[in-house]
């Protein structure tokens, strides 16, 4: 039985799909919230909220949080290094507006929210990097307190990261690699510095993996490392350099943790190396496992922010020259760019996965903006190609991102599913078509022959949904974002 058979068999009872013997995987798992409406056939610029306060500093956004429940986004607006600002605002995710807006200190840079016991927001976090604070505001965004990292000696502080225990507040700087952990709890040391940790200068945004902090850095005379600290032997830290080359002045300044333990960190360069550092995490000490080239046809690019859909098989990776590129994980490979700069500014800093994947949103350091991007495909598999053709006339896709020698598939249907968005993508069933199968080749490439809209009356005004398929070595299925093809 062929790859396709074998994945698109038709289950009356169950809208389903059989794969490997008795094994059955379901519409709803299989077909898991791709489009946010017909008709995205890849990433797009969807909305673009507007900061601008109206006053004469300027509102370019930096750092973004996202509530736990994903229907807040939090975003820090620090303005410019000629002007700073002193804002942060809240953005209802269900109408990507500015619900909110408070004061914190100068320059601000990063968001981190701490939840009280039924998960509601109980208090907000913001680095202050001009002034050395660390702002402390309650859910409606009124200050009520502050947390003075000048008294121990003027640091200007970066990343900010709640600890795996949700009580301590871990603050990286950008001085002499500092790591300053302070109490959140209630009581004698509440808003205080209880340790300090030191790891490689210059830090920047901070991740987890089990107990373990994980931190980009720079350091002038190593280049950008990574640093790991165990939060229960905070002396245990393990540094691994990532780029050596100083003379491009290289650093690391943000990083995304993955199922499996692997960290993914963009590397800026002045050297242009264009590179995505992959860590496995889980050696000791960890292990550069592999780069992924970014550059492709670019002469140079600034990588800033990265971050990971849910499953951790699509990468965004923004660029402070521009472009926001899309990478496919389980490929190693760009998927594909969108271009910040042709909308607005568009100097991309920090970029987030809304909760349920069908949203990208990407703060803008040089313009007030942050873009909220849709389509991008959750699985690291793109299926791009022809939007509308004639009766009879011909349409080209093209499938990207699968593992090299693997099976894939392209099918076609008139219907969408059988659930409501976002439980479906097509209705595995009749009218349902295998249109091509094929392996990918060395590029990560299906390559499917043009096709041709058959010359059926009946199709005209129609819509053809078409979603590609892959089963990877390690029997992962993973489905590509919907396309669909208006037959005119």
């Amino acid at each position: 039985m062929s790859f396709a058979h074998e994945c698109l068999r038709y289950t009356p009872n169950s809208f389903g799909c059989r794969f490997f013997g008795n094994r059955v995987l379901s519409v709803v798992v299989l077909c898991a919230a791709f489009a946010a409406c017909a008709g995205l056939q890849a990433q797009e610029i969807a909305t673009i909220i507007d900061l601008d306060n109206g006053d004469t500093v300027p509102d370019f956004s930096f750092g973004l949080e996202l509530t736990r429940d994903g229907t807040g986004l939090y975003a820090a607006v620090p303005g410019d290094i000629f002007s700073p600002n002193r804002r942060i605002v809240e953005i209802d995710t269900s109408s990507d507006t500015v619900v909110g807006d408070g004061q914190t200190g100068l320059f601000p840079e990063e968001v981190a929210i701490r939840y009280d016991l039924q998960g509601l927001v109980e208090t907000i976090f913001v680095s202050n990097n001009s002034d050395g604070t660390v702002s402390v505001l309650d859910p409606n965004l009124t200050p009520i307190g502050l947390i003075d990292l000048t008294v121990v000696g003027g640091y200007y502080p970066f990343g900010l990261l709640i600890g795996p225990d949700d009580r301590y507040l871990y603050v990286s700087t950008v001085n002499a690699g500092e790591i300053f952990r302070i109490d959140t709890d209630p009581g004698p040391t509440y808003l205080q510095i209880v340790d300090t940790y030191y790891v490689a200068a210059f830090n920047g945004r901070l991740a987890l993996h089990g107990n373990k902090l994980v931190i980009p850095g720079t350091d002038w005379l190593l280049g950008a490392v990574l640093s790991v600290l165990d939060v229960d032997n905070p002396t245990q830290v393990e540094t691994i350099v990532l780029d050596g080359n100083t003379a491009g002045w290289p650093g690391a300044n943000d990083l995304v943790v993955v199922p499996g333990g692997f960290a993914y960190v963009p590397v800026l360069d002045f050297n242009s190396s264009g590179l995505l550092y992959e860590v496995d995490l889980e050696q000791t000490p960890p292990l550069i496992s592999r780069t992924i080239d970014m550059l492709g046809t670019h002469v140079e690019i600034y990588e800033h922010g990265v971050d990971a859909s849910l499953d951790g098989n699509t990468l965004v990776v923004t660029c402070i020259d521009g472009p926001l590129m899309i990478v496919g994980r389980k490929a190693g490979c760009v998927l594909s760019e969108l271009d910040l700069s042709a909308y607005a500014a568009g100097q991309g800093n920090e970029a987030l996965f809304s909760s349920d994947g069908r949203k990208v949103y990407v703060s803008d350091q040089g313009g007030p903006n942050i873009f909220v991007i849709e389509g991008v495909p959750q699985h690291g598999l793109l299926l791009s190609g022809t939007q509308s053709a004639p009766l009879g006339g011909q349409a080209d896709f093209a499938l990207r991102g699968g593992e090299v020698g693997e099976q894939g598939v392209l099918i076609a249907s008139l219907n969408l599913g059988p659930t409501p968005f976002p439980e479906f993508t097509l209705e595995l069933g009749v009218p349902m078509r295998t249109i091509h199968q094929d392996r990918f080749d060395a590029g990560n490439d299906l390559a499917i022959p043009t096709l041709n809209v058959p010359n059926w009356p009946g199709l005209v005004g129609r819509s053809v949904y078409l979603q590609g398929l892959t089963r990877d070595t390690d029997g992962e299925i993973r489905p590509s974002n919907l396309h669909e093809l208006s037959v005119q």
